[in-house]
C-alpha cells in the first residue's frame, strides 16, 4: 500500500469509505435504539480514531474516516464526542482545520497530536467507564492489539472496529518469530462477539474489517460481506 505523508491509499480506499459509512451508520443506529433505556448522561456516542489521518485522502479523492465520521454521527441525530489522534504533526494540523471548518461545538471533537498507544489514554480518562461507542483502528501496518485489549478491559461498551490485511499478516506470522494468528489477538480483546467481512476475490492484499462488541444480537451484513464469526460465513472469512 503506498503511503505519503504518512497516510495510506489504495484502489481499495474508495470502496472501504464506502464499506465504513455502512458499519458506522448500523452501529450508530444500533446505539440509538440502546439509549432509550440509559440514564441521560449515557445518551452521548463516543467515537475514538485511533489513527484519524488528515481527513481528507488526497490521492484517492475521498474523506477519510473522521469526516465520514462527522457526517454519519451528524445525520444520525445522537449527540456525540469523537477523538481524532494522528501521530504526524502535519495530518494533524491539517485535521484540525478540517474539524474547525465543521463548525461543530468545540467540546464535541478533539484533535491530538501523537502517538495512539498515549494518546488514546489520555483522550479517554475523563469518561465514564459506562459510555457507549467505537473505537476505530486503521493503521498503515499491524494494529496495536495490546493497545486495544487493554482498551477493552477498561471500557466494555466501546466496541472495536479494526481494518487490516490479512495477507499482511500472514506474511508477519511467516517471517517474525513467536508472532501469533490473528485469532491469537482477538482472543485477547475483551469481547465477546466478532463479526469479519469476506474479501474480496479481487484483492489480493485480502483487506478485511473487524468488528469485536459485547452486544449479543449484533447482525451480519451480508450487503457489504460482515458476517459474524459464529457463522458458516464469518468462519471461512476469518482462515
Amino acid at each position: 500500500m503506498p503511503i505519503k505523508n504518512g497516510q495510506g491509499h489504495s484502489d481499495m480506499t474508495v470502496i472501504k469509505e464506502q464499506q465504513l459509512g455502512v458499519i458506522l451508520g448500523t452501529h450508530l443506529n444500533i446505539c440509538k435504539a440502546v439509549f432509550a433505556g440509559q440514564l441521560p448522561y449515557l445518551r452521548v456516542y463516543h467515537y475514538l480514531d485511533l489513527y484519524a489521518g488528515c481527513g481528507l485522502n488526497q490521492e484517492e479523492q475521498c474523506s477519510g474516516s473522521p469526516m465520514l465520521f462527522l457526517a454519519m454521527a451528524t445525520l444520525s441525530g445522537l449527540p456525540f464526542r469523537a477523538w481524532f489522534i494522528e501521530k504526524n504533526q502535519t495530518n494533524a494540523e491539517a485535521l484540525q482545520q478540517t474539524v474547525l471548518d465543521y463548525d461543530l461545538h468545540p467540546v464535541q471533537v478533539s484533535v491530538l497530536q501523537g502517538d495512539c498507544s498515549q494518546m488514546a489514554h489520555v483522550a479517554l480518562r475523563n469518561i465514564s467507564r459506562n459510555v457507549f461507542g467505537m473505537i476505530y483502528a486503521d493503521p498503515n501496518g499491524i494494529p496495536d492489539f495490546g493497545l486495544l485489549a487493554d482498551l477493552s478491559r477498561q471500557y466494555l461498551r466501546l466496541d472495536i472496529l479494526i481494518r487490516l490485511g490479512a495477507t499482511f499478516l500472514k506474511r508477519c506470522r511467516r517471517a517474525i518469530p513467536g508472532w501469533e494468528p490473528l485469532t491469537y489477538y482477538m482472543a485477547q480483546i475483551r469481547k465477546k462477539v466478532w463479526l469479519v467481512q469476506s474479501p474480496l476475490e479481487s484483492d489480493h492484499n485480502q483487506w478485511t474489517f473487524l468488528l469485536g462488541t459485547n452486544y449479543p444480537d449484533y447482525r451480519t451484513m451480508r450487503n457489504i460481506r460482515f458476517y459474524r464469526t459464529d457463522t458458516p460465513e464469518g468462519r471461512d472469512a476469518l482462515t
